[in-house]
């Protein structure tokens, strides 16, 4: 039993190392390394900011209550239109005009008071001429006249205030407007201690709203007023409205550890279609460039094996500018999954003569850039081998990169991924036949 397992084993190491041995060779002569390539092409880039927001009034006004009462009326609902100075709720008056009797009873008597002590201060100034009182009960007397006349006043404050009160149990509207929601029913009591109870809620003009969004911290240094902002709304999908940015406030919050800072979206709204609430989908165009040279910006971050960027328009680790890239061979591509871009292209586009190529040896050395740009490189093919291109790259929208500055021009094609034929079939055979090769466990 135990010949018969060695020679077993002595059989799977065999036919592994023959596997192994076959696989190489098969590797060995498999095609050379395939490269994706893009052409430069004229077209437009926006660097688009995206967030979301709520709409809102852009005056809103809570309407509450000031004095404690039972709701005998209301004239107002929702949705109803309102002008200022009308008279939209009711509380019961009885409580506070009782008030209003008590303070002006005290009013009469503070007065009636008053009078009798002025006349008890005449009569002592009299008889203090006489020299029958002495100068103490004259200063009593005037400081007792001077005491009746302060209760006057106090009571005269007491009965204003009440009858404010009572003005006050009629609540009319602050603004022209409509009703955006309602509190409270009739019969309803509303306690008016620390702070008014609210009534309703009152938007001045609908016909211009606002939308407050907050921006992230790494895109609210692009924000600008007066930049032209485009949102929709779920309600109305295939619309899209249009606004300007009012200003953006620097009272911050964080949410998730993120910061974001709210933004003033200013917005027209003649046909009534957005309502308060609603959430916008908002987008800004921070930056716009039309007909300019645009490359992938897959072709800036492709990355060859061997090749280190250092500097600003990347040096490569083996001493040189150019890398072999497989044989002389066809530089187009094809199959599915390029590392770092889309499918491959056929086309060569115009080759670089050499002072294009002095251009691009020199570019990495000049070192003043135009405002917002920066440097890069891509890689093109160059006689079948990669060849680095240094390039001055403006704004991007994830997709396309401005050229600012390079050698490069429209048609030029550069690399933006890696492709190495396989054949799957093979690999799964090869797969099937070790298992079977391998030693089972006894059930």
């Amino acid at each position: 039993m135990k010949k018969l397992l060695t020679v077993f084993v002595a059989l799977v190491i065999v036919a592994g190392g023959g596997l192994a041995a076959w696989r190489y060779r098969e590797q060995m002569s498999a095609p050379p390394m395939r490269y994706n390539t893009v052409k430069v092409e004229r077209g437009d880039i926006a660097r688009i900011v995206t967030a979301t927001g709520s709409l809102e009034p852009v005056n809103q006004v809570t309407v509450g209550a000031q004095v404690t009462g039972t709701v005998a009326k209301l004239h107002a609902d929702y949705n109803s239109v309102v002008k200022k100075d009308q008279v939209i709720a009711e509380i019961d008056p009885a409580f506070l005009d009782a008030q209003l009797q008590e303070t002006e009873a005290a009013l009469v008597k503070a007065r009636a008071s008053a009078r009798q002590s002025e006349r008890e201060r005449q009569r002592i100034e009299a008889l203090a001429k006489s020299k029958i009182v002495s100068n103490q009960e004259l200063e009593a007397a005037r400081t007792s006249a001077e005491v009746a006349q302060a209760s006057v006043l106090q009571a005269e404050a007491a009965r204003d205030r009440a009858a404010t009160n009572l003005r006050y149990a009629t609540i009319t509207s602050p603004i022209d407007g409509i009703v955006v929601s309602r509190a409270v029913e009739v019969g309803q009591t509303v306690a008016a201690s620390l702070s008014a109870p609210e009534l309703f809620v009152i938007a001045e003009d609908l016909s211009k709203m606002r939308v407050i969004s907050y921006i992230d911290e790494s895109d609210i240094g692009m924000i600008k007023s007066e930049q032209a902002v485009e949102f929709t709304v779920d309600a109305f999908p295939t619309d899209k409205f249009s606004g300007k940015v009012a200003e953006v406030r620097l009272a911050s919050k964080v949410e998730s550890n993120v910061v974001t800072y709210p933004v003033v979206i200013n917005v027209s709204n003649p046909d009534g279609k957005l309502m308060p609430g609603m959430t916008a989908n908002v987008s800004v165009a921070v930056a716009k460039q039309t007909g300019i040279l645009r490359l992938p910006s897959a072709a800036l971050r492709f990355q060859p094996a061997g090749w280190s960027a250092s500097g600003s328009g990347g040096e490569s680790s083996r001493g040189g500018n150019r890398a072999p890239g497989g044989s002389g061979g066809p530089r187009s591509s094809s199959g599915p999954g390029a590392a770092g871009g889309p499918g491959g292209s056929t086309s060569t586009g115009p080759p670089l003569d050499s002072e294009q190529s002095n251009t691009a040896n020199s570019e990495r050395h000049r070192p003043e850039l135009p405002p917002g740009a920066q440097r890069g490189r891509v890689f093109i093919l160059k006689d079948g081998a990669l060849e680095m291109v240094p390039v001055v790259t403006g704004i991007d929208d994830g997709t396309w990169t401005e050229l600012v500055r390079g050698p490069l021009d429209e048609g030029h094609e550069v690399v933006s991924g890696i492709m190495r034929a396989t054949n799957n079939s093979k690999q799964q055979q090869d797969s099937s036949l070790l298992n079977r090769l391998m030693p089972r466990r006894p059930r």
